[in-house]
């Protein structure tokens, strides 16, 4: 097919798989614009030149703003139902490539805490990294819902102000310390 095509309904029916912007039941030389929500099977890959990649951008005459959501439930797609206590219910990952496989060398998550009820679903933001000397990510950094941050290893803080009381210096706080 080529050329424009304006149909109020298309389906492909091709099952084959995309490893490239040249394979795969759809693919185009050119854009590809959608004016309502897609949705997207298993996984979806963009693959772009460097220092490019995937944006999300909005423009707006008030303090509206564009989002990335993520967004988790149990059950199926028609019928969703309650997640529980310690779903993952998003994540980012970063990954290299050792010149076999990838492998994660950070990533941030967001792990559901808690009771989870109607209008409440509790959440701790988790940030993990790979040291030089281990295989995969550990956890360095956790806020809890609670609003507790815990720390996996050392706190440093790279300034030399002098404190003269409690709320002067590198670190203050209205609290103990």
């Amino acid at each position: 097919l080529a050329g424009d095509l304006t149909a109020q309904n298309f389906v492909a029916t091709g099952t084959t798989d995309s490893s490239s912007t040249t394979t795969g039941s759809i693919h185009t030389a050119g854009g590809l614009g959608v004016a309502k929500k897609s949705f997207f099977g298993a996984e979806m890959e963009v693959a772009a030149p460097a220092n490019t990649g995937l944006v999300v951008q909005g423009s707006y005459d008030n303090n509206a703003n564009p989002k990335f959501s993520f967004q988790k439930s149990n059950g199926t797609y028609a019928s969703r139902t309650a997640i529980t206590s310690g779903h993952v219910t998003g994540q980012i990952k970063f990954s290299g490539y050792d010149g076999d496989s990838w492998h994660t060398n950070a990533d941030i998550y967001v792990v559901t805490s808690g009771t989870i009820a109607d209008g409440r679903v509790a959440g701790d933001m988790v940030f993990r990294v790979a040291p030089d000397s281990a295989a995969g990510a550990a956890e360095a950094f956790r806020l809890a819902s609670d609003k507790t941050a815990t720390f996996s290893g050392v706190v440093s803080v790279d300034d030399t102000t002098d404190s003269s009381s409690t709320t002067t210096g590198s670190i203050h706080t209205a609290g103990g310390l």
